[in-house]
């Protein structure tokens, strides 16, 4: 925006895939319906596309219908969609009456009373039955704003029962686990800084109270997390068994701090990144960039988005 410079591959940010249109809103109109699996409108669309060309005046955009508003703003569109793609870059005029088009009718948080309501029955529907009941116990109940989702998910969990119960159960069981976890690394990476030097001696003589209580907790966490999962899905489960299978049994010290290093590298070689750290010889120091640790005073805040605070927001906004 500084440099005044459209929007292209190049200068696209790449957010994690579990945020956004591919982290949230797409399995979400592929499961309701407005989305084919191709990205083609589904059985939904129609109703959603006319709930909306009824709340914005743009009646006839479904239907191209000749000399309406909402055929024209297609039709431009379609044009600068095209030239978009081929330019490889966006085309679309930055003025002009299309611009003004595209920001007075789809802007994220205007969606008008017809396409709420639309919106709001896909989220309630009961094709999905897990989303249809906690949707259900959400606005039967709705929690406070900004409430996080493990509290959320514990305000669930004695209402609900049968898959819900058990898709609650694995979500918590996993969190806990996860979460304590990812906490002792950053506590590792913030012990670190304060050493001399900034180098943790990975021995026994080093003093990580913290490492040696997370090991011991672990060992119940990690079982309960593999089961808890794979009893709604095996395959699941036996993932979850293959990444945390290395945290189980109380290790000592030293060797449950090197696991943690072991994970944290086939994380970012996975991703094809630098470890945070930099191993030398019997032990690591911590990159300049990943000094500033910030850790929860406890490990119960979840580290994965479960989408509960999602669909809270979502029936908030089209209630």
């Amino acid at each position: 925006m500084r440099a005044n410079e459209r929007l292209s591959l190049g200068r696209y940010l790449r957010g994690p895939r579990v945020f956004g249109f591919t982290g949230v809103y797409r399995p979400f109109s592929l499961d309701s319906g407005v989305l084919e699996t191709d990205g083609s409108p589904g059985r939904s669309a129609e109703e959603l596309v006319l709930a909306w060309e009824a709340d914005q005046d743009m009646s006839g955009f479904l239907a191209e219908a000749s000399g309406s508003a909402g055929a024209q703003l297609r039709q431009e569109a379609s044009k600068y969609i095209g030239a978009s793609l081929q330019a490889g870059e966006c085309n679309f005029p930055q003025w002009g009456w299309m611009a003004q088009q595209f920001a007075r009718t789809l802007t994220p948080g205007g969606a008008g009373r017809r396409e709420r309501a639309v919106l709001s029955r896909l989220i309630n529907s009961d094709r999905h039955e897990a989303r249809h009941v906690i949707a259900s116990l959400l606005s039967a109940e709705p929690p406070p704003r900004e409430m996080p989702e493990h509290k959320i998910a514990g305000r669930l969990l004695p209402k609900s029962h049968g898959r819900v119960r058990d898709l609650l159960t694995a979500a918590i069981a996993y969190e806990r686990c996860t979460a304590l976890l990812t906490n002792t690394f950053r506590r590792l990476l913030r012990h670190g800084v304060v050493q001399a030097q900034g180098v943790i001696r990975n021995s026994p003589t080093e003093q990580l109270s913290f490492a040696d209580r997370a090991s011991q907790d672990l060992h119940g966490l990690v079982d309960e997390a593999v089961t808890r999962v794979g009893a709604i899905d095996q395959r699941l489960g036996a993932e979850v068994e293959t990444a945390l299978a290395a945290f189980r049994g109380g290790r000592r010290t030293p060797d449950f701090v090197q696991e943690l290093l072991n994970r944290h590298s086939a994380v970012q070689a996975e991703k094809g990144r630098r470890m945070w750290v930099e191993e030398v010889r019997d032990g690591f120091v911590v990159r300049p960039l990943y000094r500033d640790q910030r850790v929860p005073d406890d490990d119960t805040t979840w580290i994965h988005p479960m989408r509960l605070r999602t669909i809270t927001d979502f029936l908030r906004a089209t209630g």
